[in-house]
């Protein structure tokens, strides 16, 4: 019984050991992982996604992106470990804020090279549009008869629908004629050309 009660108590006392370092963080307001509250995870969103910051100036900067937000994440991260004294770290921040309102002042200004593209196709849209589209419509032209095929007339009900039809589908006659002479076929059930004699294939 005496050895069961000392077990259960160096149990308890193991759980107590490991987990005072947790309580202790939590009660100091700090992050479990070790993170300090204003470290480089504060300038991420919840998602891991950068927000604005406040520049030494009071103004409001943009979320950095590529390599400048990079390089403020770590700035943030080494601040945060005390690998930095407060002078460094707001010598090196201010650095990095200049160069990023110098990219975005540069993304701001106009491309000579971009602008002149637009006016070089609207200058040259005027007199090149109607040829082109003259142009365009004859190819869609050729193209819906190519795919249509040769237009069928019935003598008695006129062109049909189907495309490569031999017999009209409302009276029955032939539509191609006789193949030898060319001849109208009047009777639908013909099997031969009543002109040359020609066996008709039906």
């Amino acid at each position: 019984m005496t050895s069961l009660i000392v077990g259960l108590v160096l149990i308890v006392g193991g759980i107590a050991f490991a987990a005072a370092p947790l309580l202790r963080r939590r009660s100091d307001g700090s992050d479990p992982s070790g993170a300090a509250p204003g470290g480089a995870n504060a300038a991420r969103g919840h998602e891991g996604e950068p927000r604005a910051a406040t520049l030494v100036d009071g103004t409001v900067e943009p979320a950095p992106d590529g390599a400048l937000g990079m390089a403020l994440d770590e700035l943030e991260l080494d601040r945060a470990m005390g690998k930095l004294s407060p002078a460094d770290y707001l010598a090196l921040r201010a650095g990095l804020e200049r160069r990023a309102q110098d990219a975005l002042a540069r993304s701001r200004l106009p491309d000579p090279q971009i602008d002149a593209v637009p006016a070089a196709v609207a200058a040259a849209l005027p007199d090149e549009a109607p040829r082109a589209l003259a142009a365009i419509a004859e190819q869609a032209e050729r193209l819906v008869h190519a795919l249509r095929g040769p237009v069928v007339a019935c003598a008695t009900c006129g062109p049909r629908p189907e495309p490569g039809a031999r017999f009209c589908s409302t009276c029955g006659s032939s539509l191609g004629g006789c193949p030898r002479c060319g001849h109208t076929i009047a009777q639908p059930d013909a099997r031969f050309c009543d002109r040359c004699g020609t066996t008709l294939s039906g």
